[in-house]
């Protein structure tokens, strides 16, 4: 009974604590591409990128939008991951556990995460939005909040920027120069813009899972300017096509 009502103060802590700690996973998703992801491509990149974090341990998934209220603390939902607890009614303190039982364990854990799985991606995909922006640059405010990084960022997005603060229909690109002149600038136009620490961010690496039709060059521009714009915070950012 103890236990029970310990992982339920557990549970609860970590949905209202109000900033994050290393028993996190943050997703960013930019909701207009919600119809256009491939849910089993998603699925499958969950499964073998989440799959270390899937244990026995109670974790929270912090999921946020990519758009015109991106910079904001209130723009989040959050999933529990919390998994069953071997039953410990069913051993006697004289045995120990039996192969079956642990097998018949394991199995339960292993349909919890993917029931888990598939619950993340249809909440990520029906997620409610009224903004046509899009503000991947604004996603450094919220970094900086963060007391301690969470054990993984991954951030689902086509790469085109389009707020209020900064747009890509305004600046555009198409050299690799001019790509990264851009990025800096735009980093000291976002410093300009928002208030946050100068030094919390190092250490940070962003997952970046990229839906987008984009031809090759203007992919390999987009991406040049993503890496240098982040790298001025130190934040580092990988990329993979979803």
């Amino acid at each position: 009974m103890k236990k029970f009502i310990y992982r339920i103060i557990c549970v609860l802590f970590l949905v209202f604590q109000s900033c994050s700690t290393d028993d996190e996973i943050t997703i960013y998703i930019d909701p207009a591409l919600s119809s256009t992801i491939d849910k089993e491509n998603l699925k499958q990149y969950f499964r073998q990128n989440l799959a270390e974090y899937l244990a026995d341990d109670i974790f929270r998934v912090e999921l946020k939008l990519l758009s015109n209220n991106t910079a904001s603390k209130s723009n989040s939902k959050v999933i529990v991951y919390d998994p069953p607890e071997f039953d410990e009614s069913i051993v006697t303190y004289e045995e120990k556990p039996t192969p079956i039982k642990i097998e018949l364990y394991e199995k339960q854990v292993e349909q919890y995460k993917r029931a888990f799985i598939n619950k993340l991606i249809d909440t990520l995909t029906s997620l409610e939005y009224n903004s046509k922006e899009s503000g991947i640059a604004e996603m450094i405010v919220p970094l900086s909040n963060k007391i301690q990084h969470p054990l993984k960022t991954i951030v689902i997005t086509d790469l085109v920027q389009m707020s209020s603060v900064i747009n890509f229909k305004n600046d555009n690109f198409t050299k690799e120069s001019d790509a990264i002149t851009l990025a800096q600038k735009h980093a000291l136009k976002i410093r300009e813009h928002y208030v946050f620490p100068e030094e919390v961010m190092s250490g940070v690496e962003l997952n970046c899972l990229i839906v987008s039709n984009e031809d090759e060059y203007s992919q390999y521009y987009l991406e040049r300017y993503w890496t240098t714009y982040f790298s001025q915070f130190e934040v580092e950012i990988n990329f993979q096509k979803l």
